[in-house]
C-alpha cells in the first residue's frame, strides 16, 4: 500500500532522483533558464507573462472535470449563483465511487498516479495511492495540537461573528462541527480522485515532451 505517510517517507530518495535529472537539464540549457529568469526578474516590473504561462501549465494539466468542480466550489464559496449544479455530478465520473467510498467505510479509492486510473478497492492494493473516508480525519489528527487549536479557535471565532450563527447552543455547533468533517471528506475524495490523471498530464508534458517552462520551475524553486 501506498499512503500519505509511507509517500512522505521515500520522498527524500525520489527527490535526489529528481534533482540530478533537472540539475543534467539545467547544464544542457543554460541559455533557457537564463531567458527563465530574466522572465521572473521582468515580475517586478509588471511584467505578468511567464506567471501567465506557468499558470495556464498547471490548469492544462488539471482534468476539465475537476476544473468544473473547482469553479462550483469558488462560485459557492464566493456565494455566487450555482443553481446549475443539479445537472452536474459532483466529481464527473468518479461520483458514485465516493458515494460508495463514504457510505461504506470499509472500501478504499485507489488511485494509480502514473496512468490516472481510479479503482474502488475492499483493501489497500500495493503501488498505489490509496484513500478512504477517515484520511482526512487521520491527517487532522496528525496535526500538531497547536495547529488543531488554533483552527478550531478561528473557526468558533467566525461563527460566533457569523449572522444567525451566534446564538447556536453547544450541542448545535457540534452538529456544524460534524457536517464540515463530512463535507472535507467529500471535497478531499473528490480532490485525491483527479490527482492521478493531472500528475500523468504532468509526467506527459516533463517526460515525453521535455517542456522547458517545467524545467525551468523546478531548478529556480529548488536551487536558486
Amino acid at each position: 500500500m501506498i499512503n500519505f505517510i509511507e509517500r512522505i517517507k521515500s520522498y527524500s530518495k525520489r527527490k535526489d532522483a529528481a534533482d540530478m535529472a533537472i540539475r543534467a537539464w539545467k547544464s544542457a540549457n543554460e541559455e533557457v533558464y537564463a531567458d527563465f529568469c530574466k522572465r521572473i526578474d521582468a515580475v517586478a516590473k509588471g511584467n505578468m507573462s511567464v506567471l501567465i504561462d506557468m499558470y495556464q501549465m498547471m490548469r492544462d494539466c488539471t482534468p476539465p472535470e475537476a476544473l468544473i468542480m473547482y469553479n462550483w466550489l469558488s462560485d459557492f464559496v464566493n456565494g455566487k449563483g450555482v443553481s446549475g449544479v443539479e445537472n452536474q455530478q459532483w466529481a464527473s465520473q468518479y461520483t458514485e465511487t465516493i458515494a460508495r467510498c463514504i457510505t461504506n467505510k470499509c472500501l478504499w479509492i485507489g488511485i494509480n498516479v502514473k496512468t490516472g486510473a481510479v479503482e474502488l478497492l475492499t483493501s489497500p492494493k500495493s503501488g498505489q495511492l490509496m484513500v478512504h473516508s477517515e484520511t482526512p480525519i487521520e491527517i487532522w489528527n496528525r496535526l500538531p495540537q497547536e495547529l488543531r487549536s488554533y483552527l478550531i479557535g478561528q473557526l468558533d471565532m467566525f461563527m460566533r461573528n457569523s449572522k444567525g450563527c451566534y446564538l447556536l447552543s453547544k450541542l448545535e455547533r457540534k452538529m456544524v462541527y460534524q457536517c464540515l468533517t463530512y463535507i472535507s471528506q467529500i471535497v478531499f475524495l473528490s480532490h485525491a480522485v483527479f490527482i492521478g490523471e493531472f500528475m500523468a498530464n504532468l509526467y506527459d508534458r516533463v517526460m515525453e515532451k521535455k517542456e522547458d517552462l517545467a524545467y525551468c520551475m523546478y531548478y529556480f524553486v529548488v536551487f536558486d
